[in-house]
């Protein structure tokens, strides 16, 4: 019952906050340099992530996180796309690049 009131509050104050918030604050967001990236998640998901690098072609992109891992006795394949945190500028760890 005490779960299920924190959660029920959980929500309402989450719903208060993000439909309070300026177009600025709406805008920063996502960008919040705290923000967790795929490579955070993957960890609590499963501890057995291969990652795959490079291409036939181009090489190893950074931006780009993929790879295979084991969810609910099923083989998945996660992608997603991981920035750099300590990068005072975008450099080529955070913009994805699309070859032709």
């Amino acid at each position: 019952m005490k779960l299920r009131r924190s959660k029920i509050k959980w929500i309402q104050l989450r719903e208060n906050v993000y439909n309070n918030l300026t177009r600025c604050s709406a805008f920063n967001l996502p960008r919040h340099p705290d923000r967790p990236y795929t490579l955070d998640y993957i960890p609590l998901i499963a501890e057995d992530f291969i990652e795959l690098h490079g291409d036939r072609r181009f090489g190893d992109d950074k931006a780009i996180v993929a790879g295979f891992l084991y969810y609910n006795k099923e083989t998945v394949i996660i992608v997603g796309h991981q920035k750099g945190r300590d990068t005072p500028v975008p450099t080529s760890i955070e913009i994805w690049y699309a070859q032709s």
